[in-house]
């Protein structure tokens, strides 16, 4: 038997039992994402953000390129065709220093909660190394400064 919308609207056809109450389970909703990524991406930048290292404010040359997240139609589309590109890195910081050009990181939240490099940041990390800059994954923000205070000691 199929039911019209407005069927499975109407109480009194629920009370006289003509329909069934849809029920769910606690599996079938949606949990809201843990950004446990995005925090120790914020920590990291909070802490560039008062951090001087051989005269750099860190946090003048640290920037973010927004590439997570689901994004609709039209936003998906803006992003692609405003320069976008899936898997670049999620932070850089340009200050070149004896060997590379500047460094990117590819931020991952730490362990248990880190998640695989992707194919399209792999492709990315390549590119960029053989262009000249230094890229890392880093799970956490301990690791992500730990890696720019290594990196600055060359700059």
């Amino acid at each position: 038997m199929s039911l019209r919308l407005s069927d499975e609207l109407n109480l009194n056809a629920l009370a006289a039992g003509k329909i069934k109450p849809k029920v769910y389970s606690d599996s079938h909703r949606k949990k809201k994402p843990v950004l446990r990524e995005r925090a120790e991406q914020a920590e990291v930048v909070s802490w560039a953000d008062q951090t001087t290292i051989n005269g750099y404010l860190i946090g003048e040359y640290l920037a973010h390129i927004p590439n997570e997240g689901q994004r609709g139609p039209q936003a998906r589309k803006d992003f692609i065709e405003l320069g976008g590109r899936k898997g670049y890195p999620d932070m850089t910081l340009d200050i070149p220093n004896r060997y590379y050009h500047g460094l990117r990181i590819e931020m991952k939240a730490p362990e248990p909660y880190d998640s695989a490099v992707t194919k399209e940041q792999r492709h990315w990390h390549i590119k960029l190394r053989e262009m000249g800059y230094r890229v890392e994954v880093c799970k956490g923000a301990e690791a992500a400064k730990r890696l720019i205070i290594e990196y600055m000691q060359d700059a």
